[in-house]
């Protein structure tokens, strides 16, 4: 199953080939020609369309959802962290107030881009640093 939804857009395209090559004489024994085969092409087309964009639909949602579990799982595990160095730091015996003021907007700060998590940051993010093509 996993190759044939991998492959999916090449299967339909397949199976819309061979509906158009075989329908066509069905619905217009008389052999209408191209004018026939244009319409069943049309609508055959018409499907992909809808298909295709129902497809994708499907594939955002589970991005979007995925996104989310990465995101719930980052902001715990990396705010667990940034407690942990915020308590290390407050408990030295003579803290610089202006290092542990910056340790603490820095700890801020990475929580909240963990939290803002989203598919637009992270396209801002590829575009700004884009992955070597291999």
């Amino acid at each position: 199953m996993h190759r044939f939804t991998e492959h999916l857009e090449l299967w339909l395209t397949a199976a819309g080939l061979v509906v158009i090559l075989l329908l066509t004489p069905l619905l217009f024994p008389g052999g209408a020609g191209w004018t026939a085969t244009a319409l069943v092409a049309t609508v055959v087309g018409a499907l992909h369309g809808v298909i295709f964009w129902l497809v994708r639909r499907r594939e955002r949602v589970r991005r979007r959802v995925l996104l989310a579990q990465v995101r719930g799982m980052l902001k715990d595990r990396v705010n667990n962290q940034l407690q942990t160095i915020l308590g290390h730091v407050s408990s030295l015996p003579d803290p610089d107030v202006a290092t542990l003021r910056d340790i603490e907007m820095a700890v801020r700060e990475i929580a909240d881009i963990v939290g803002s998590l989203s598919e637009e940051t992270l396209e801002d993010w590829h575009a700004r640093y884009p992955l070597p093509t291999q």
